[in-house]
């Protein structure tokens, strides 16, 4: 039974491309770039935090309604229809 040839018998270090004349200097230029690096950095994620936590406020009364505004569960005021805005809910409520 004959031996299959392996692809790595033969390495002579030439690549693929070794004797084509187009693509070789092509190849030879060719540098890999280097991973962009990311730093994360801890305050990021508080202001990522506080960003969502502040937009959490907003609130819309539709137009046939009347919204009761309670704080710290007692009666504080009544809002009318439109977009409005509350300090989220860690004061609040």
């Amino acid at each position: 039974m004959a031996k299959i040839p392996s692809p790595w018998d033969d390495n002579d270090d030439k690549g693929p491309w070794a004797d084509n004349d187009i693509i070789t200097p092509k190849v030879k230029q060719f540098k890999p770039k280097k991973p962009v690096e990311i730093e994360i950095k801890w305050w990021w994620g508080v202001i990522i935090v506080l960003v969502i936590w502040l937009g959490s406020g907003f609130y819309q009364v539709q137009p046939n309604e009347e919204a009761v505004v309670l704080r710290f569960g007692a009666y504080n005021d009544t809002t009318t229809p439109g977009l409005h805005y509350h300090l989220p809910p860690d004061r609040n409520h």
